[in-house]
């Protein structure tokens, strides 16, 4: 397990922590240098300076509870998007299927609504990022689309190639979605619950940017902030364990929850409760099996980030995406499409 970071500015030297001038902390100083230097040369942290880091910076918000890190410009997440693929291809390599409503037109629709209908995909060529068991590849079979590009970075892979029923009708590459070719000639290229896992998306953005033709659009779904506050309060905190626990753990873990929720969705058929939306359209539909499926899925990954309005919008404006427009689907996420000029 290592630490990924990004740095802004080239000189070490720039990257002084200003903390309050004592014995302690200039002796704090000098090491953190120490170890800045170590790990720039070699792009990772050692795994044993985890927790010297994770006190530093606690010190340090509590010194200067405004500081945002610019001026040591660099960000630290607690595993790389590497091991975020690794968790997600253990994960499809033990839940392979996309039986029932979990895997149907249905579904596809709502995700879509209201930029695209189903029909609209008839006969036109399509990318996916981030296919894993070829849910969506084949939601966009069965909605006729004319060839496919499906893209699976993970072990997951031959999971995908084998649920896919028509292969002549697609390519499944394994690289990452900012490897995805330059193709310049797709109509549409898809990227459903995957951008918020990548913990900088922008290159994906540009990778699909290359790969429509002018006037092509992508679209994206991505869990959202708003409307979630209630939810967040409670899977954050329990994430920091999750996604750290064993399979075995994990899965009697969401057995514990599972019952709750199902008691939760029953009380939204009477009281408008919060993610009601979600749970009457969705997640009702959903069998018990990839009810527990829904549950693993959020406490598993390494890496998530729940975007505002603000941010889910930029994130295309920013890979030159125009008439760019986003719907709240359900009230919990963000639906967002954009066009390429």
């Amino acid at each position: 397990m290592q630490f990924s970071y990004h740095i802004k500015q080239k000189r070490v030297n720039s990257l002084r922590v200003n903390l309050k001038i004592t014995p302690f902390y200039v002796a704090l100083e000098k090491q953190s240098m120490v170890i800045l230097n170590m790990f720039v040369q070699k792009n990772r942290i050692p795994s044993p300076y985890y927790p010297y880091f994770g006190i530093l910076f606690a010190i340090y918000q509590l010194k200067q509870p405004h500081y945002q890190f610019s001026r040591i410009s660099f960000v630290i997440f607690m595993k790389t998007e590497s091991q975020t693929i690794k968790d997600f291809g253990n994960q499809w390599l033990r839940y392979r299927d996309n039986e029932g409503f979990y895997g149907s037109l249905e579904l596809l629709a709502d995700i879509l609504f209201p930029f695209i209908k189903i029909g609209q995909i008839r006969d036109r060529r399509v990318a996916e990022i981030g296919s894993g068991t070829g849910r969506i590849v084949n939601m966009l079979l069965e909605a006729g689309a004319k060839y496919i590009i499906a893209v699976e970075p993970s072990d997951a892979f031959e999971v995908l190639c084998h649920n896919i029923p028509q292969p002549e009708k697609v390519t499944c590459l394994r690289i990452t979605g900012d490897q995805l070719p330059a193709y310049e000639n797709l109509d549409y290229i898809f990227s459903i619950g995957v951008l918020h896992h990548i913990p900088d998306p922008a290159p994906v953005v540009k990778a699909a940017f290359k790969a429509l033709r002018p006037g092509g659009h992508f679209l994206v779904w991505l869990y959202g902030k708003e409307g979630n506050g209630l939810y967040l309060a409670l899977i954050r905190p329990l994430r920091v364990l999750t996604k750290r626990l064993p399979h075995f753990m994990l899965v009697s873990l969401v057995e514990i929850i599972y019952w709750p929720l199902v008691f939760y969705i029953k009380l939204c058929y009477w009281l408008p409760l919060p993610l009601r939306g979600y749970m009457m359209s969705v997640l009702e539909k959903m069998s018990p099996e990839k009810r527990r499926l829904i549950i693993y899925d959020q406490l598993n990954p390494s890496y998530a980030k729940y975007y505002t309005r603000s941010e889910a919008k930029k994130l295309l404006s920013d890979g030159n995406f125009v008439n760019i427009r986003v719907h709240h689907r359900h009230g919990y996420s963000w639906t967002v499409i954009g066009t390429k000029p």
